[in-house]
């Protein structure tokens, strides 16, 4: 779909049809998270945390600890405990820097492949694991935790 940029006051702007609106589950007035990986704009509704009251189900694993994020070891154990609360393929694809085309199977490979990681962005699909887990314990959902922990923890420019 190609839209016009038009003059809106002292900047630009698009319009955003209502169906496309709604289609993200974002038909309603409010703030909006705009983010560049220096090629693209992305802009995402800012959703209002509601805080779930069921916590992790029981027996999901023991707690993490403490995670070195740039050892891949830590990786794939926060990736194991993540799943036994639930953490899905589809949730991983929102923190990992390949977005759509990551597979949770090629990352825990590469992470059981490698003593360190080397790129930053791995480091921070890291952390926005480990952070995304804290806030599910804390009894938010996966949604919001994900939303969360990727505001915390944006990718390094250039990546």
């Amino acid at each position: 779909m190609r839209k016009k940029l038009v003059s809106v006051g002292n900047g630009r702007g698009v319009v955003i049809d209502e169906t496309i609106l709604e289609l993200i589950g974002a038909s309603e007035v409010g703030d909006w998270e705009l983010t560049t990986d220096g090629h693209r704009l992305v802009l995402e509704p800012v959703r209002v945390r509601v805080v779930r009251k069921e916590a992790p189900p029981p027996g999901a694993a023991a707690p993490l600890g403490t995670v070195d994020f740039e050892d891949p070891k830590d990786s794939v154990k926060a990736i194991e405990y993540a799943q036994a609360c639930g953490f899905t393929p589809e949730h991983f694809r929102r923190i990992h820097h390949f977005g759509p085309k990551a597979s949770l199977q090629n990352h825990i490979r590469h992470c059981l492949g490698t003593t360190r990681f080397t790129s930053k962005t791995n480091v921070v699909v890291c952390k926005r694991l480990v952070r995304a887990i804290e806030l599910r314990g804390q009894g938010f959902g996966w949604d919001d935790s994900l939303t969360e922990a990727i505001a915390q923890f944006p990718f390094p420019p250039g990546r």
